[in-house]
């Protein structure tokens, strides 16, 4: 996915806010920590040097909209939680906030 609009943070300052994505794999097996979700983060900065990171994620058992997301040596009760907003496999996107959704529509919250 990319950027729509990012919270500025300690992992991702202001000057690395250009050309920022996230793409999501489903693994091939668990990690030790049952991981089932690869997740790499990109940004670059004005100058176009970019680089990134792997981390790792699972779909919350209690909310299937909802995965959390970990450095993959961590465990996962430290996880972090992302909303699936909307999915469309066929058109190739996701909308994912890492913020958890608040606004009501007819098609939930």
């Amino acid at each position: 996915w990319y950027v729509h609009e990012q919270a500025i943070t300690p992992y991702t300052p202001l000057s690395r806010a250009y050309c920022s994505y996230a793409e999501y794999t489903v693994k091939d097996s668990p990690t030790f920590w049952r991981y089932t979700i690869g997740v790499f983060n990109y940004a670059e900065d004005a100058d176009g040097n970019g680089g990134g990171g792997g981390l790792c994620a699972f779909q919350n058992r209690n909310n299937k909209s909802m995965i959390n997301v970990s450095p993959c040596f961590l465990p996962r009760v430290g996880a972090g939680p992302y909303w699936v907003v909307a999915y469309d496999e066929e058109k190739g996107y996701s909308l994912v906030s890492g913020g958890q959704p608040r606004i009501e529509t007819e098609f939930g919250c």
